[in-house]
Formats: C-alpha cells, sequence, structure tokens
C-alpha cells in the first residue's frame, strides 16, 4: 500500500479501518524516510501476515502498536525490518512483550502500555 514510499515521513493511520485484513505484507516496506506511524486506533486481527511489514523503514523512531494482536502472526520473522533503527521505541501491549521477547529478543527497545 505505502511499498516504496521513500519520501514519506509522518503517517496517520488513526481512521484506518482493518478488521478483515490478513495481509500486510510490505505495507512500509522501503519507506526509507518514515518516522513515525499513528496506529492509534488500527485493528490487527489474529493471523495477519506481516512478513518484510517495516523492512528497511531505519527511520522509524516510533512504532504503537499496542493495538494489534500479533500473537499468532505469520511472517514475524522479517517484521520488523533490516537494518533495525537504533533509537525507534516499539509501544506494545503487556501480551506483545512477551511475544517480542521470546521471537524477536533482540529488539530492546520495547516500553509496555495498555
Amino acid at each position: 500500500m505505502f511499498q516504496e514510499c521513500s519520501n514519506l515521513i509522518k503517517l496517520d493511520l488513526s481512521s484506518f479501518q482493518t478488521p478483515k485484513v490478513t495481509n500486510m505484507t510490505f505495507m512500509f516496506a522501503r519507506c526509507t524516510k518514515l518516522e513515525e506511524i499513528d496506529f492509534s486506533n488500527f485493528e490487527a486481527t489474529d493471523g495477519l501476515n506481516i512478513n518484510q511489514m517495516f523492512y528497511y523503514c531505519s527511520s522509524l523512531k516510533k512504532l504503537d502498536i499496542k493495538k494489534f494482536d500479533i500473537t499468532n502472526t505469520t511472517g514475524y520473522t522479517e517484521f520488523w525490518m533490516y537494518p533495525v533503527p537504533k533509537d525507534c521505541n516499539i509501544i506494545v501491549n503487556s501480551t506483545m512483550k512477551e511475544w517480542f521477547a521470546e521471537n524477536l529478543p533482540s529488539y530492546t527497545n520495547v516500553t509496555i502500555e495498555n
């Protein structure tokens, strides 16, 4: 959807209605200047394919995905991106914190908010 929008810096998706979406593969891939995405009302469902969703989004500073249900996602090994942004804070819910610890232990900037 936004793949290779290389000049996109900030994106407000708070009004997106996504309860039936099952595949977000490459959704933001290669958005190299993207710093922040507002997912505040964004619903990501159980079983969602998030393979390389943020691939090469190397400028992200904040990623609030606490409303995502990623416990049974597919493609999570490439979920984040390559390379991993050094200063990005990932905001998650308590269930997701455990998921990150088990599946993506290298992501250390994870904050819990409910």
